[in-house]
């Protein structure tokens, strides 16, 4: 049963009760446990009410967190993307120096090669 919903709580006074109570007896009787369970009924929704706004204050608290957390992520992860692509950079910048570096030398030395099959050719 729902927050604001109001039941009519049903309560048989037993026999033995009512003939010791007597009619007005058993009435009164009824009248005072419908009038605890309405103050009860009232206590429960009043805490209903006030849990209601206590979570829903703290999933406010934390969604908030969790997009403070998103955000950094998010920076954090750029921070990291911008640092491997810089290293990609320099390691393209060094390999082309290395690759340039074993073409030249090959290229100064293609001519001793030759010269050196030709002579131990003849």
């Amino acid at each position: 049963m729902g927050v604001g919903m109001v039941s009519v709580p049903v309560v048989n006074v037993p026999r033995v009760l009512r003939e010791k109570l007597g009619e007005d007896g058993a009435d009164a009787l009824v009248g005072l446990l419908n009038s605890a369970q309405a103050g009860r009924r009232e206590d429960l929704e009043v805490l209903a009410e006030r849990f209601e706004r206590r979570a829903g204050g703290d999933l406010a608290r934390v969604r908030a967190d969790i997009a403070g957390l998103e955000s950094r992520l998010v920076r954090e992860i750029g921070r990291v993307e911008s640092g491997i692509v810089r290293e990609l950079s320099a390691l393209e910048t060094r390999l082309r120096t290395f690759v340039y570096t074993v073409v030249g030398v090959g290229v100064a030395f293609l001519p001793l090669v030759i010269t050196l099959f030709s002579w131990l050719g003849r």
